[in-house]
């Protein structure tokens, strides 16, 4: 039996092979979640466990297949994710135990990698930590956040930022607590023609829903959590080569992001219950809370996507988040000016 431990504050997780099959399972979220903290250094408050195992017949039988979203039922939550792969998921105070169930090694991989990442940043967010769907880039002592949509280059970008010798904080998700932030860096997933681009060690990722990914790690950020400085926001796919100051519609686009825009899909999958709801109002009062202070320093920058279009080619991507390191310097300069003579009036 294959177990592999790491922790995030003061979560731990623990995954566990009950089939050797699954041992191959275990490895690659080890190798996923390698720049997190070992288990023996992790002082824990909540623990997720997370048991593999071959396929049950108990849910799905006369389910069918679902594409993404699956069919569930209440106490303890039941998925059928299709393909023969199911989860599982129950909640005894602060011990959470997720079992995931299957035939297919890829399928089951996914399916866990995806409950790990709803569950523990769901459990982090109940901690006090806001969670948002961005790359984080760190520079003397700052940290800039890029929003961007799916298929916006977040990945792309992140792997340019390490080229150009840029901390990366993380190309998914960051977390901020008391406006500083904190790294959550997790593997990253790019198509394999941009993955070739910047390292020939990555990994193959079939997903049973989207395009096959290439993985590769980086070397965990060390030191203690950034001051935010910039956010870069932009909503809609494209190429986009300016960035300006956030209009007050772009603003208020930002807050419905931030308050609504990460974790609900997986909600519905790995976290809702009845018992939960209390917590969905607090997340997002914080979320809420977070989004107004923040646009109260005059900080949020709106991408601007001056070609439209299908931004997957690889020359565009690396022409825009060249440029975008470039022009969140120049718009930082001054903002930093006015913050600092500010403070000293």
């Amino acid at each position: 039996m294959t177990t592999h431990s790491f922790g995030f504050d003061s979560v731990l997780v623990t995954v566990r092979a009950d089939d050797r099959r699954f041992d191959e399972v275990v490895s690659r979220l080890a190798q996923d979640f390698e720049n997190f903290t070992r288990a023996q250094e992790t002082v824990s408050t909540v623990e997720i466990n997370v048991t593999l195992s071959s396929a049950s017949d108990e849910v799905t039988g006369g389910w069918g297949k679902t594409r993404l979203t699956p069919r569930y039922r209440f106490f303890p939550r039941v998925c059928d994710h299709g393909g023969g792969t199911t989860s599982k998921i129950r909640r005894r105070g602060d011990r959470i135990s997720v079992s995931v169930s299957g035939r297919d090694v890829d399928h089951v991989y996914e399916i866990a990698y995806v409950a790990i990442l709803s569950i523990l940043g769901w459990e982090l967010e109940k901690l006090g930590f806001v969670r948002l769907h961005a790359l984080g880039i760190g520079e003397n002592g700052r940290a800039t956040l890029f929003q961007l949509p799916p298929r916006g280059g977040k990945s792309t970008l992140a792997l340019e930022c390490l080229r150009n010798e840029f901390d990366v904080l993380g190309d998914e998700i960051v977390l901020v607590r008391s406006q500083r932030v904190h790294a959550f860096p997790i593997r990253i997933a790019v198509a394999a023609t941009v993955a070739r681009q910047f390292s020939a060690h990555s990994r193959e990722f079939s997903r049973k829903t989207f395009d096959r990914k290439s993985l590769l790690s980086f070397e965990k950020r060390k030191g203690e959590p950034l001051e935010l400085g910039t956010l870069v926001f932009q909503s809609k796919p494209g190429i986009a080569t300016e960035v300006a100051p956030a209009s007050a519609f772009n603003s208020l686009e930002w807050v419905a992001w931030t308050c609504l825009g990460l974790g609900l899909p997986q909600m519905r999958e790995f976290i809702l219950r009845l018992e939960e709801l209390p917590w969905v109002i607090v997340v997002a009062l914080r979320r809420l809370g977070f989004a107004l202070k923040f646009l109260s320093t005059r900080r949020l920058l709106v991408s601007r996507t001056l070609v439209t279009g299908d931004p997957a080619g690889l020359m565009p991507r690396l022409a825009w988040v060249r440029s975008s390191i470039e022009t969140v310097r120049v718009h930082e300069a001054p903002i930093l000016r006015r913050s600092e003579s500010s403070e000293t009036t």
